[in-house]
């Protein structure tokens, strides 16, 4: 069975009207930060420690998912936008990389769509094994994994993917993933 996506092909929007609807410049390099709801493991830090080495850099924009059932919604700098409409998979034209947890239903979008991601598992019992599926795509060239007890990786992580040549390798690895997915 294929994995389960909530969305068609034809539901998606294109990058420019994904972009108009949250309020980012489709010339940019675009990126997701979309760490989960934070309800069973603080994402506070790892999502300021994103934003902190992305946010005002010249023709990078930032927007931050927030999960409705989510306890309280992030404090976030000027400029950097929200992504609060669901599902969030129909967007996704509008990022050029993304720095996410890898629940099912983020992982297949990102793979379906070939987004280049950095890979941060929700790691709490309560979950299931997320870092199988951060290590799957590291393994396949599909993504970075940086773990939130481990977090002195995320700076390297995100300058490698705001290499143009970085992403369009993932892109490149992603392109028979996505098919098989789309399937």
């Amino acid at each position: 069975v294929p994995p389960v996506r909530l969305l068609d092909g034809n539901q998606l929007m294109t990058r420019e009207a994904a972009c108009a609807q949250l309020g980012l410049d489709p010339d940019h390099v675009n990126v997701l930060v979309a760490l989960g709801s934070g309800n069973n493991t603080d994402t506070r830090r790892m999502t300021a420690r994103t934003l902190a080495h992305l946010h005002g850099r010249s023709g990078v924009g930032t927007t931050v998912a927030e999960w409705r059932i989510a306890g309280e919604n992030a404090d976030l700098p000027a400029g950097v936008t929200r992504l609060t409409k669901y599902p969030f998979g129909k967007f996704l034209s509008a990022f050029d990389f993304a720095v996410a947890a890898a629940g099912y239903n983020t992982f297949t979008e990102h793979m379906a769509e070939g987004l280049p991601t950095v890979w941060v598992p929700n790691e709490h019992a309560q979950q299931d094994r997320q870092i199988l599926r951060a290590r799957f795509a590291v393994a396949s060239g599909l993504g970075c994994l940086v773990r939130h007890r481990a977090d002195f990786g995320l700076k390297n992580a995100l300058d490698r993917m705001l290499a143009r040549e970085t992403r369009e390798a993932m892109r490149s690895a992603h392109a028979g993933i996505g098919q098989h997915l789309a399937e």
